[in-house]
């Protein structure tokens, strides 16, 4: 695959075309992610410019471009597929040729800065939105998260329960995921963390649900390689990169898609509904000398 360089050098560019190329080559990481319409008012130039360039340098189109660009953005990191779950595989590989500063600085931000953008090119805008009405619509909503994913489902159950009244985990309660789950109806939705490293437990709690008839939200990480048969059980797939170059794999862009959904949601319900019930529990946690 020819670089970046190679293909505009070789290009006969516009004046226009020549401005676009240069702010491309300086800021490739930025310009990946940005849709045709937002790179053409960051350099104040028409759409039609932007499509005339990508075309003019042999692609068929913007979008067509942009996968390019992204291949670009992702072959520059070293990540470690999270297929490779165990923490001493991943240790090994994570020390194999790197430089020190590079590998914990500046490589591992840019890994983090791509990671938090694929969860939007990963999970388009419709299916962030079903997903917050199926959370709304549902009588109750239950989380399960097993395993070393335990603090993902109780971060999300907390930013929930503040603003939902029928939120229930069986991340830090006492009981198996099962027991907590018996009273889970057609009416209701679980939300599952199917994330490096989960358990049976957590495919026998959507087994159970889906014989119940409930709507699954079933989040997992796009090197999956049970993704098939997960999918089989989920009504709502969200996916994440949760790619590193350290011997774990990481949640920055979990975290992130968590704190969308719990926003997301506090948005369609309402600013007066969730002020009141914030409101509330201020008085009673104000108390406690909660920091």
């Amino acid at each position: 695959m020819k670089s970046l360089n190679e293909i505009i050098g070789q290009a006969k560019l516009t004046k226009v075309g020549t401005i676009i190329a240069r702010y491309i080559l300086d800021h490739t990481t930025e310009s990946c992610f940005m849709t045709s319409t937002e790179l053409a008012n960051t350099l104040d130039v028409s759409e039609a410019s932007i499509i005339r360039f990508t075309r003019s340098i042999g692609f068929s189109g913007y979008m067509d471009f942009q996968k390019y660009l992204q291949k670009c953005h992702l072959d520059t990191l070293t990540k470690i597929p999270s297929r490779i779950s165990d923490p001493a595989e991943r240790f090994a590989e994570s020390m194999k040729d790197h430089p020190g500063e590079l590998h914990f600085g500046i490589e591992a931000l840019k890994i983090a800065d791509a990671n938090l953008r694929s969860v939007f090119s990963l999970n388009g805008v419709e299916l962030f939105n079903e997903t917050l009405d199926l959370i709304l619509n549902a009588d109750k909503v239950y989380i399960v998260s097993g395993h070393t994913n335990i603090g993902l489902g109780n971060r999300l159950y907390y930013l929930l329960k503040l603003i939902l009244p029928n939120v229930y985990t069986a991340g830090i309660n006492t009981g198996n995921a099962i027991e907590h789950l018996c009273d889970i109806t057609s009416n209701d939705c679980l939300i599952s963390f199917c994330l490096p490293q989960y358990s049976k437990m957590d495919i026998t709690a959507l087994q159970f649900a889906k014989d119940a008839e409930a709507k699954i939200i079933l989040v997992t990480d796009i090197h999956n390689k049970h993704m098939l048969a997960l999918q089989k059980f989920a009504d709502k797939l969200l996916r994440v990169d949760v790619g590193s170059n350290s011997y774990f794999t990481t949640l920055i862009g979990t975290v992130f898609l968590i704190e969308l959904i719990a926003d997301g949601i506090s948005r369609k319900i309402g600013k007066h509904e969730i002020q009141d019930r914030l409101e509330r529990l201020e008085q009673y946690t104000s108390i406690l000398d909660v920091l």
